[in-house]
């Protein structure tokens, strides 16, 4: 059993899952021949010291063993740590189902019948905590983007958004603690936080629509949200709401042609073709800035 357990000690939890299959193994085989580990209390003893320190082994793993800081390292580097852990936990309930289906086909095994909320439930919960973990990190990753935009308005959304990071980032926090109820709380006052700006930018996205003019003027509005890609439900419809702008202007445009086509307002002091032709290349300017093409 030592020889199966002491890849736990000196691995990661990416190397850590090839190891699985033999020491499951061994388990069972203890369970079959041993004179102490042939109680089910006993095995499951076992089993929640394998999984504690497959957790330790977690935690070193993330704060590569004190090395790093989780919210100063690299965000896909701190993400991918968390889902090799999660993955280790995977791999472990996988290989005890995979022990516990070949027994209770043979019937006269012993079967594997602990309990794995006991054995497994810490472990549970620490991928919960981890995954918690990983919204925080995506969330921050996410709305990071504000801060290159030159959209104005935004400045009082980022002011929000440094604030909600700072506060939580730099709270003395046992963030790898599932037991820590504290560490909750902050992570759900900080999606909170990161809803209020998202309804911040949608508020700001409506309002500017709302004031500008021209169609020509809310598609770059529009672009330039897009580009920020944090209110990706409302760009549709904002390119809708252009579109029926633009078809006004249109309109506006057939109205002014018709009602001065024959007789147009020419300057008091051009003469009537050169005025006239004046007129034309205005209006055929103007159509043109709103994207109409002219022959």
């Amino acid at each position: 059993l030592e020889e199966y357990c002491e890849p736990l000690y000196r691995r990661d939890p990416v190397t850590m899952v090839d190891c699985l299959p033999k020491l499951i193994n061994a388990v069972r085989l203890i369970y079959g021949v041993s004179t102490y580990y042939n109680t089910a209390e006993n095995i499951t003893s076992l089993l929640v010291k394998i999984t504690n320190q497959m957790i330790l082994a977690c935690r070193a793993y993330i704060f590569d063993r004190g090395r790093r800081d989780m919210w100063t390292k690299p965000f896909a580097d701190t993400v991918r740590r968390l889902i090799d852990c999660c993955r280790l936990n995977e791999a472990y309930q996988e290989n005890f189902h995979r022990v516990k289906e070949e027994l209770d086909r043979r019937p006269d095994s012993r079967k594997f019948d602990f309990s794995e909320i006991y054995i497994f439930g810490k472990f549970n919960i620490f991928c919960r905590r981890l995954q918690a973990i990983r919204d925080v990190l995506e969330q921050t990753e996410h709305y990071a983007q504000m801060q290159t935009s030159n959209i104005e308005g935004l400045a009082p959304l980022i002011g929000q958004y440094t604030t909600a990071v700072t506060q939580l980032t730099k709270k003395p926090l046992n963030v790898l603690d599932q037991r820590d109820t504290e560490v909750d709380e902050e992570f759900e006052l900080f999606f909170e936080r990161m809803k209020a700006i998202q309804t911040g930018l949608e508020e700001l996205f409506a309002s500017k629509l709302d004031l500008i003019p021209s169609a020509q003027m809310a598609i770059q509005v529009i672009q330039q949200f897009d580009q920020l890609r944090l209110v990706e439900s409302a760009i549709e419809p904002g390119y809708f709401r252009a579109l029926i702008q633009f078809s006004k202007e249109i309109d506006q445009v057939a109205r002014e042609y018709k009602k001065h086509k024959d007789q147009p307002a020419i300057p008091w002091d051009m003469p009537p073709v050169a005025g006239s032709v004046q007129v034309s290349m205005a209006q055929a300017i103007g159509a043109y800035r709103r994207g109409i093409l002219v022959p």
